[in-house]
């Protein structure tokens, strides 16, 4: 129980963590366009903005534009490097509470050592591919 329910808690801690950077990797898509649209709008256009004095409002604009992929690349990005920590974090804990709740079953006589054993090799097998989702992820 205690190896499915650190494994349970390390999905939905990913699952949370995927659809909060999820949003802001979108945002950021959208803002890498605008950049890039204004950019070449900017240059295919630079006698004409020249010309019309328009250079300070391109270059508050610009930053306008790159100010907002900033914001949301720096969230997406910090929200899926978060992931592979936490995982790491959840499959230790899992670990240590396996460890921990197995001891107490050993000594109260319930278990023997050997499926304690066997249950610190599930939880590893059971956390890894989670693990792999959010390093891939």
């Amino acid at each position: 129980m205690t190896a499915v329910g650190s494994g349970l808690i390390g999905f939905a801690l990913m699952t949370f963590i995927m659809t909060k950077s999820q949003k802001h990797f979108n945002t950021q898509q959208k803002e890498l366009g605008n950049i890039n649209g204004y950019i070449e709008e900017i240059y295919t256009g630079h006698l004409v903005v020249k010309a019309y004095n328009g250079s300070k409002d391109a270059k508050s604009t610009f930053e306008a534009i790159n100010r907002n992929l900033y914001d949301s690349a720096w969230k997406s990005q910090f929200l899926a490097g978060l992931m592979m920590p936490l995982m790491s974090f959840v499959g230790n804990f899992g670990y240590l509470a396996v460890c921990v709740v197995g001891a107490a079953l050993v000594m109260n006589g319930t278990i023997s050592f050997g499926v304690i054993v066997a249950f610190i090799m599930y939880i590893r097998l059971f956390t890894d591919p989670l693990s792999q989702i959010a390093h891939n992820g």
